[in-house]
């Protein structure tokens, strides 16, 4: 099977037909944090004492606060950029990204919090809204939010993100190969994450905690019920909210 490129596929000037139908949550609080996995939503909306449903969006649900918004949970790429998209076209203009990632780098262990400076995206969504195969990151955005947690006494480390759109398909090959790019972790959605808000306009930041091992010769090592990952988990989370009240 031969896979084709489509030459308008690059073409950021061109509006999409297909519009956020949200009209029932307009406006939104202007930062809004957005949680892959819903035991972090869950406890999001626990500390910030937000009660009830929220808001219907797919499979997700988007909760308002005073001063700021949740949304999630969410998987992959398309979804991801799709939340971020729906988010902005009511208000919010400051995206804080919570996933789990799994660690490719033998200096980056469970419960570390990465902050990416960089990305080389296997997924296809990012090349929607930007042509670059690799794009490095640095924003003031980014650095005051690393700078807060680090103040806090997080242990959060900088490094270049590899997002796969294909969980299973994270073969010993393509961890050797990413790793060699200078990859230290892999997820699924921070190209989308950061690419959709660039193209939007909006500022964004991803915030991974490592959640797992991958090393090309001894397989996978998951460390979801490590201590290190669940205290790292509480303390990310109580210092963004310290973050955003501050």
């Amino acid at each position: 099977m031969k896979f084709r490129t489509f030459p308008f596929r690059h073409n950021r000037n061109e509006k999409g037909l297909v519009r956020p139908y949200n009209k029932t949550i307009k406006p939104l609080p202007e930062t809004g944090i957005i949680c892959a996995v819903k035991k972090d939503l869950d406890l999001f909306r626990q500390r910030l004492s937000i009660k009830g449903g929220g808001f219907g969006f797919l499979m997700s649900h988007i909760y308002k606060a005073e001063n700021i918004c949740l949304a999630g949970p969410y998987f992959g790429s398309p979804y991801a950029a799709a939340i971020v998209e729906t988010l902005c076209d009511c208000g919010v203009n400051n995206i804080i990204a919570v996933g789990w990632c799994g660690s490719i780098n033998n200096d980056y262990a469970p419960g570390d919090i990465i902050i990416p400076n960089a990305f080389i995206s296997e997924d296809s969504t990012f090349k929607s809204y930007m042509e670059e195969d690799e794009t490095s990151l640095n924003s003031v955005f980014s650095n005051e939010i690393k700078n807060h947690l680090k103040s806090m006494g997080l242990n959060v480390k900088s490094g270049k993100i590899w997002t796969t759109d294909s969980i299973y398909r994270e073969t010993s090959e393509k961890v050797e190969y990413f790793n060699k790019q200078g990859c230290v972790c892999v997820e699924m959605e921070n190209s989308a994450i950061y690419s959709a808000a660039d193209f939007l306009g909006v500022n964004a930041v991803c915030i991974n905690i490592v959640s797992d091992v991958l090393h090309s010769e001894n397989g996978w090592k998951p460390c979801f019920s490590s201590k290190e990952f669940k205290e790292s988990r509480i303390k990310l989370i109580n210092g963004i909210i310290n973050h955003v009240n501050s």
